[in-house]
C-alpha cells in the first residue's frame, strides 16, 4: 500500500502528469494490498468517461472556444461600456460584468481571460489602470465562470454527487450575482484619481452597441431558458450553444470560418483529452478508496465532533490548500467522492455542500504556485506574475469573502433551487 502511494508521489513530483502518478498508485495499491482484479480497474475508468452528462462538458468548452474564434466578445465589451463608462472606474466594472456575462455563455475560465481580458487590459492602460491591476482583476473576474451558469465544476460535481445539474446550475445563480457586487466595490479602490474620466454615452451609441450585442447575449436566454423549462437537458443545451455559436459567428457576425471552427475543436480536443484521463485516474483512486473504507473511516471520525459550519469550513481550507497544487478539476474528482458520506452524515444539503467546494475551487485559481488563470491572465497582458502578485491579494479576498458567505447563508445556494422540482 505503502509502495503505491510512494510511487505515485515520486511520479507527480517528477513532472508525470497527474492522472499518470494517480492512476499508477491506485492500480499498484488495488491489485497489491487489496487484491482487485486487473480488469475492474479498465471498466471502472472507462465507466467515469461513459455518461452522457460529462459530455456537456466539452461541448460547452467547444462553444466558448468558438466564441473566442468569432470575436463575439467585442461586442459584449461595447454593450456594457456604453452603459456604464460614466461610472468612477467603468472600465472595471466593464471588465467584471463582461467576464460574468462571457462565463454565462460558455462556462469556461480561461476562455474568459483571454476573450475579455485580452480586450480590456490594453483599454484600461489606456485610461489610467496599471496593466498589472487590470490582468489580476481579470484573474479574479473570471472565477465567475465557476458560478454562473453553464459551470463546469457544476456539471463535474453534479455527476459526481448524484445531484441535479440543473439545480446546481440554479444554485450558482446568487452567489455569482454577489461576488460581482464584491468585487466591483473592491476595484473602486484602484480608481483613483488618474484614472481618465470619460462621457455619457449617447442614447444613439448605447442602441447601436446594443443591436450588436444582442445576437450573442441572448445565448444564455437559450440556453440556460430551455434547461430551466425543461425542454432539454444540460447536455443537449450544450449542443445547442454550440451550433447557435457558430450560426452567428458565421451568418450573423460573419467572423467566423472554417479554419477557426477547426482550431476551435482542437484547442477543445487537447483540453479535454487531459480532463477525461484526470475523470479515469480518479474514478479508480475513488474504487480503491472505497474499498479501503477511507469515507467511512472519516465519517466515523468527523461526524461526532464536527458542527455543519465547521465541517464546511475545514473543506474549505482543503480546497483551498490542494487548489494552490492541483487543478480544480482534480480536487473536485478526488475529493467529492470521499467528502460525501460526511455530508450526508451531518444533514448538510448537498446543493449547499457543492456551491461551497465550487467558491473555495475558484481561490485556487489565482493561488501560486500552480495557478493557471494568473499565468494566462500574465501572458495576455504581457506582464510578469509576479508583479501581478501584490494587487491580485485583495480581489482573492473577495473570493474568501464570498466562500464564507455561502457557507454560513446556505439559502444563497438552496433559495432558487427550491422554487423549482428536481
Amino acid at each position: 500500500m505503502y509502495g503505491g502511494g510512494i510511487l505515485g508521489f515520486l511520479f507527480l513530483s517528477s513532472g508525470a502528469p497527474v492522472f499518470v502518478a494517480f492512476g499508477i498508485a491506485a492500480i499498484l495499491i488495488g491489485v497489491f494490498s487489496l487484491q482487485i482484479p486487473w480488469g475492474t480497474f479498465g471498466v471502472k475508468g472507462v465507466g467515469m468517461v461513459m455518461n452522457s452528462t460529462l459530455l456537456a462538458i466539452p461541448l460547452f468548452v467547444f462553444a466558448g472556444n468558438i466564441a473566442l474564434e468569432c470575436k463575439a466578445a467585442r461586442y459584449l465589451i461595447d454593450f456594457f461600456d456604453s452603459l456604464v463608462r460614466q461610472i468612477r472606474g467603468g472600465s472595471a466594472l466593464v471588465l467584471i460584468l463582461s467576464c460574468g456575462f462571457f462565463g454565462a455563455i460558455t462556462g469556461s475560465i480561461l476562455a474568459a481571460i483571454v476573450a475579455i481580458g485580452g480586450l480590456m487590459i490594453p483599454i484600461m492602460e489606456e485610461q489610467g489602470y496599471p496593466r498589472n491591476i487590470s490582468a489580476a482583476l481579470t484573474v479574479a473576474s473570471s472565477t465567475l465562470a465557476m458560478l454562473i451558469p453553464p459551470s463546469n465544476v457544476f456539471i463535474i460535481y453534479g455527476f459526481l454527487a448524484e445531484v441535479s445539474v440543473t439545480a446546481m446550475f440554479l444554485a450558482g445563480i446568487l452567489p455569482g450575482l454577489l461576488l460581482i457586487v464584491i468585487l466591483s466595490v473592491v476595484a473602486q479602490f484602484f480608481s483613483g484619481t488618474s484614472v481618465k474620466e470619460r462621457q455619457k454615452a449617447t442614447k444613439q451609441e448605447k442602441w447601436s452597441a446594443f443591436k450588436k450585442a444582442l445576437p450573442f447575449a441572448i445565448m444564455p436566454i437559450v440556453v440556460l431558458g430551455g434547461i430551466y423549462s425543461g425542454a432539454f437537458t444540460p447536455t443537449e443545451a450544450a449542443g445547442i450553444a454550440v451550433w447557435y455559436t457558430i450560426f452567428i459567428g458565421a451568418f450573423v457576425y460573419r467572423t467566423l470560418g472554417w479554419k477557426d471552427i477547426y482550431k476551435s475543436a482542437v484547442s477543445t480536443v487537447s483540453a479535454m483529452g487531459m480532463i477525461f484521463m484526470i475523470a479515469i485516474a480518479a474514478g479508480i483512486l475513488t474504487m480503491v478508496f472505497t474499498q479501503m473504507q477511507i469515507p467511512q473511516i472519516l465519517t466515523q471520525a468527523i461526524s461526532g465532533y464536527l458542527s455543519e459550519y465547521i465541517f464546511l469550513l475545514m473543506c474549505t481550507l482543503v480546497m483551498f490548500f490542494l487548489g494552490m497544487f492541483l487543478d480544480g478539476f482534480i480536487v473536485m474528482f478526488v475529493v467529492i467522492p470521499v467528502l460525501l458520506p460526511t455530508v450526508r452524515q451531518l444533514g448538510i444539503d448537498p446543493i449547499h455542500f457543492g456551491i461551497v467546494l465550487c467558491s473555495a475551487a475558484s481561490i485556487g485559481l489565482a493561488t501560486p504556485p500552480v495557478c493557471i488563470g494568473l499565468y494566462t491572465a500574465a501572458s495576455i497582458s504581457n506582464t510578469s506574475s509576479q508583479s501581478m502578485i501584490k494587487p491580485l491579494i485583495p480581489f482573492v479576498g473577495c473570493l474568501v469573502i464570498l466562500c464564507v458567505f455561502v457557507i454560513f447563508l446556505p439559502g444563497l445556494s438552496t433559495y432558487l433551487p427550491s422554487l423549482f422540482q428536481f
